[in-house]
């Protein structure tokens, strides 16, 4: 008998379905899981502290914002300026409480808004304040005004408001803020001051005498009507005019200049503060006799002078003829002590008495 072989064929299976290869397949998968995991465990972590930080820092911001709003009111309680805020997008305006009472108001008396300013300027200041705010916002620049608003007891005070504002991209302004200064005070010293100059130019140019002033440069500042009289300048021809090119005579300039200039280096000078005679010049080109006086003044724009001219042309006349009465008096009295006609006698004692009684004159 035929005896047949028997074959054992082993077919292996696929790689994928191999005990080995399955397991290092769920290695790999749960080390990409795992991988994923810790990647997005430490994303997570860094988004909590870059969270814990914005928050931290969000605090610290909030915290200087509330510190900045409070120094912001201890500032406006304490200043004495009133503090406005005007939101033109909005139309919103904001008057502090101190705004309000320098006009005499308590914070809850006038409504925070526009109207309570303008309604409130004097009619002489209205259309001039106005226009300054908007040309201020039409074309920047400094915003410095001086206006005057009608306070709760009838009366106006006297204000100044100085300001910014802010321009969007388009240039269009977009908010107005500053602050209100009462200046009352000061318009009052300046007004007291305005009229005591004034009375005092009215009186220096009623005087007899010729006034003159000058800055430390020798420009003559105030000219009074005698000046004009004596001199034959106007005011308006002599005012900014070199003193020693109007009055004095070409030979004396160069020793005016120079001592004007000594006085100011030194404090010291010659004609200071006394009664000099010297010789003056006119428009016309004469030359006068004058008592001349000069004083310093010293003040807060520096140093200036003044000078009361005195013209004494009849003066020295009067001088000149009365030396030559007494040199015919004492020919006179000569005349006594010798032998000579009555006649003659009695002309000299009328000549006598005349120079006596002309002496009594002066």
């Amino acid at each position: 008998n035929q005896k047949g072989i028997a074959v054992k064929i082993y077919i292996a299976p696929p790689l994928w379905e191999t005990w080995w290869f399955m397991l290092l397949a769920a290695g790999l998968i749960i080390g990409v899981i795992f991988g994923m995991y810790k990647w997005r465990v430490n994303d997570l972590t860094g988004r909590q502290k870059e969270l814990e930080k914005y928050i931290a820092e969000k605090g610290d911001v909030e915290r200087e914002l509330i510190n900045i709003q409070e120094r912001y009111e201890l500032a406006v309680q304490g200043s004495t300026d009133g503090i406005w805020d005007w939101n033109l997008v909005a139309d919103k305006v904001y008057l502090s409480p101190q705004w309000k009472g320098m006009l005499g108001y308590k914070d809850s008396e006038i409504p925070s808004e526009m109207a309570s300013f303008q309604n409130r300027l004097h009619p002489d200041d209205k259309e001039n304040t106005l226009k300054r705010i908007d040309d201020f916002l039409q074309n920047g620049g400094k915003f410095d005004v001086e206006f005057r608003l009608l306070k709760k007891d009838n009366s106006y005070g006297w204000f100044r408001a100085r300001g910014t504002a802010v321009w969007d991209n388009n240039g269009v302004a977009v908010r107005m803020s500053g602050v209100m200064t009462d200046i009352s005070l000061r318009k009052e010293a300046e007004l007291t001051l305005s009229e005591s100059k004034m009375r005092m130019e009215r009186i220096l140019d009623n005087a007899l005498d010729a006034v003159l002033m000058s800055d430390y440069k020798g420009r003559i500042t105030f000219w009074n009507s005698q000046a004009e009289t004596i001199f034959g300048w106007t005011k308006t021809e002599a005012i900014g005019r070199s003193i020693s090119d109007l009055i004095v005579p070409q030979q004396h300039r160069k020793a005016h200049i120079e001592g004007i200039q000594r006085f100011l280096f030194t404090g010291v000078m010659k004609m200071m503060n006394q009664r000099v005679e010297i010789t003056s010049l006119t428009k016309e080109g004469k030359t006068i006799p004058v008592e001349l006086t000069i004083t310093p003044i010293v003040n807060s724009d520096g140093i200036s002078f003044s000078a009361f001219i005195r013209d004494i042309t009849k003066r020295k006349d009067a001088e000149e003829k009365l030396r030559s009465d007494e040199n015919y008096y004492f020919w006179c009295e000569r005349s006594y002590s010798y032998p000579g006609s009555g006649r003659k006698k009695n002309l000299c004692q009328r000549f006598i008495q005349k120079i006596i009684w002309r002496r009594i004159a002066c």
